[in-house]
């Protein structure tokens, strides 16, 4: 406060300090005291703000702490595959073969369905695949005959058009009778549900002697693959420059007391719209079953990889 009243008084005077020097002496020139060089704002700012009998100092700038290299990212963990499984064809359910949280293998049976209806559309079909080869093989020979005749110059050209028109159509008849009868088979062999992978039951959707449909699909069971983990972890813009694929990181999960190393699988190259961050995907071997989908875990960079980072 006393070093603005200074100023001030200084202002205030060095008017009439001027006009006193040009009346003392008409034939001398009025002068001023030379000014000192301009400071720059910041530390005139300073020398006002000082307080009384401090020595002045320059204006400090602040500058803002540098972000942490060696950041937290956080995530949960997910099953590498999750599938609602659904049947192929409609039916009653005839039999349940799994339990729920049970381990199931690839090309395992599931569900069962009645197969009574099944069985009888394949044996129309296969009995139409046998009316179809009857027809075929005569029309074939009838064909084979006609062809000697009109060799032979026996009949006429228009007559061995319609006997051929007659074989084609047979052929495709026969064919038309396999595909029904492949159609009908495929059905039989859906109606048993198989399991696509080494996956974990999670969820039973139906029970026995309940309709299994197609329009709508009715979801029978929901299997996980808990032997491959999923973590993804949410990344900033910044952080996304020290993180690629391969990159090593240690991954603790607070829960079970673990930690796991591991390293960068994916990086999702477009930011998620809402939080204007990006996902990592790393992946988590857990034959042993010690991991569980859903545990929220911790990721740095492994300092063993990074001991720069790590120490900063």
């Amino acid at each position: 406060m006393r070093a603005r009243v200074v100023l001030a008084c200084a202002l205030l005077s060095l008017p009439a300090l001027m006009a006193a020097t040009a009346c003392g002496k008409g034939d001398a020139k009025a002068s001023l005291p030379a000014e000192p060089p301009a400071r720059p704002i910041a530390e005139r700012l300073a020398v006002v703000t000082n307080e009384p009998g401090a020595p002045e100092q320059p204006a400090k700038t602040a500058l803002r702490a540098p972000a942490s290299s060696n950041a937290t990212l956080t995530g949960t963990t997910e099953p590498h595959r999750r599938s609602t499984l659904m049947p192929v064809v409609p039916g009653i359910v005839d039999k349940i073969l799994f339990a729920e949280g049970q381990s199931v293998k690839a090309g395992d049976p599931l569900v069962v369905l009645k197969t009574e209806d099944f069985v009888l559309r394949v044996r129309q079909a296969e009995a139409g695949v046998e009316a179809a080869t009857a027809q075929y093989d005569a029309a074939a020979l009838a064909y084979e005959r006609m062809r000697s005749l009109r060799g032979k110059e026996a009949i006429a050209q228009g007559q061995l058009d319609q006997v051929e028109a007659g074989y084609k159509a047979a052929k495709a008849g026969l064919s038309n009778a396999k595909v029904m009868s492949d159609m009908a088979h495929k059905a039989l062999r859906d109606t048993t549900i198989y399991c696509p992978y080494d996956a974990v039951v999670t969820h039973r959707l139906i029970s026995e002697g309940e309709s299994a449909l197609t329009m709508p699909p009715s979801p029978l069971a929901v299997i996980e693959q808990t032997g491959l983990l999923d973590l993804k972890l949410q990344v900033s813009a910044t952080e996304l420059g020290r993180l690629g694929v391969g990159t090593p990181l240690v991954v603790r999960f607070p829960a079970t007391n673990q930690d796991v190393k591991a390293k960068v699988d994916y990086v999702v190259p477009s930011a998620n719209p809402g939080s204007r961050t990006f996902t990592i995907i790393v992946e988590l071997p857990n034959a042993d079953g010690s991991l569980k989908a859903g545990l929220y875990a911790e990721a740095r960079l492994d300092p063993a990889a990074h001991p720069a980072e790590a120490t900063r």
